[in-house]
């Protein structure tokens, strides 16, 4: 009865995989029926694949916004293996938090599934979202901001907006409408052939010293699209450079 099978995407706990759990009632008497089909037993019994039951499995149904693909680096900390329970919750919650921060793509759900995955305590949903704030809180530039936040899900972006001052949303706003009149003043730069002129006085800097001038001349979002247009090997070393100048300063 094909047409009448239902399908649902459960976390099995015991063996930390995400399996298709199948449901369906009988068309005579309404009984419903569920089961699971072992990916290993399809070379068994003739190559009919078996059905195994699903009564002595626990199970943890993937709500439809969590996108199991996604949660790689939380199946692997499930699979892991520990002396105690302390050194497992350390290891757990620092495995949410920097999936967090290093995933844009997530919503607040995969976050709260992932948390209940793991049976970690309810503070690290709180101490997720209050890295990514830190985060955001010591941006030094609105390009920074946007890096961090422009990809982000519109469910996460509220509440991390919501976790800030009123002092620190006005000063983001006032580093928006900075960074979009730098923008508008420097467009003639942003073009392809001055971008390539440009790219050129960069590739042919060989030291701190040049580096340096040239970051007095040219605005920032000038240097990076230019840079951008560099050879990688060239391009790391300018970076470099930047970066120490960016630390001395």
């Amino acid at each position: 009865m094909p047409a009448l099978i239902r399908t649902k995407e459960y976390f099995n706990c015991q063996k930390a995989e995400f399996v298709i759990h199948y449901e369906v009632d009988c068309p005579y008497c309404g009984k419903s029926f569920k089961w699971v089909l072992e990916e290993s037993s399809a070379t068994e019994n003739d190559g009919e694949v078996v059905i195994v039951s699903d009564a002595d499995i626990e199970f943890k149904e993937v709500p439809p916004e969590v996108r199991p693909s996604l949660l790689t680096p939380v199946i692997e900390a499930k699979k892991r293996k520990f002396r105690n329970q302390e050194r497992k919750l350390i290891f757990y919650s620092s495995t949410i938090r920097s999936w967090f921060l290093n995933c844009p793509e997530l919503n607040l759900t995969e976050l709260i599934y992932a948390i209940e995955l793991l049976d970690c305590p309810p503070q690290i949903f709180e101490s997720s979202i209050e890295s990514l704030v830190y985060k955001i809180r010591n941006a030094q530039e609105w390009t920074d901001v946007a890096k961090i936040m422009s990809t982000r899900p519109d469910n996460v972006k509220k509440i991390i907006w919501s976790r800030l001052s009123h002092e620190e949303k006005d000063k983001f706003k006032t580093m928006k409408v900075n960074y979009d009149k730098e923008m508008d003043e420097i467009q003639e730069w942003l073009t392809q052939d001055n971008l390539v002129l440009v790219a050129e006085y960069w590739s042919a800097c060989q030291d701190l010293e040049m580096i340096s001038s040239l970051c007095q001349i040219y605005k920032k979002p000038v240097i990076q699209a230019a840079i951008d247009q560099i050879a990688n090997d060239k391009r790391d070393q300018i970076n470099q450079w930047i970066a120490q100048l960016n630390k001395a300063s």
